[in-house]
């Protein structure tokens, strides 16, 4: 099946199954594949049901969040195929849902070139968990989830346990223990 745009510029987008795309005015949307591009970002959708309006926001842990996209003119069943095309997940029962989120937990370790911020990082990494470093001149290393904030001055307990039950909570893998599983298979 070929859809044509017929305003300025005509376009032919060649779409071998339509039950796969979102087609909201002129505009076709693929969702697994922006959902692809999108992986590795929390990102959400908003539905306005009056204006007949979806936005799409994302955050991707650095620079913080912002609109990438508004499809006007789209119906609410068209933005619930959207939503769950790209693995967004609803907050409300399906038929009513006017918003969608996918969150990925990130961590960000300020790392001071220290042998304990070395560890962190390299725990972090095994345990498949999100690490954003950013490297600093000045010490101590900062390890940030949200609005809560550990260093060595302040942090009681073993970083490395908090590391495993983060992991946990948040369904990583651990990468050695996959290969491992790999192997062994």
């Amino acid at each position: 099946m070929v859809i044509y745009d017929s305003s300025y510029f005509t376009t032919r987008i060649n779409v071998s199954n339509l039950s796969k795309v979102i087609v909201g005015g002129p505009i076709v949307l693929n969702p697994t594949v922006l959902g692809e591009v999108l992986k590795g970002s929390c990102f959400y959708m908003h539905y306005d049901k009056d204006k007949e309006i979806a936005k799409l926001f994302h955050n991707n842990g650095k620079s913080g969040g912002r609109d990438i996209l508004e499809i006007r003119n789209v119906s609410h069943e068209s933005v619930t195929k959207l939503a769950e095309g790209m693995g967004l997940k609803p907050d409300f029962d399906r038929d009513t849902c006017c918003f969608w989120s996918k969150n990925l937990s990130i961590i960000h370790l300020y790392h001071d070139g220290s042998a304990d911020a070395e560890r962190i990082r390299i725990e972090a990494y095994r345990l498949n968990i999100e690490c954003r470093v950013v490297i600093i001149k000045k010490g101590p290393w900062r390890l940030y989830h949200g609005m809560y904030e550990y260093s060595p001055n302040s942090w009681p307990a073993d970083v490395m346990q908090v590391l495993k039950r983060w992991a946990e909570m948040w369904g990583t893998k651990d990468k050695y223990q996959v290969v491992q599983e790999q192997v062994s298979a």
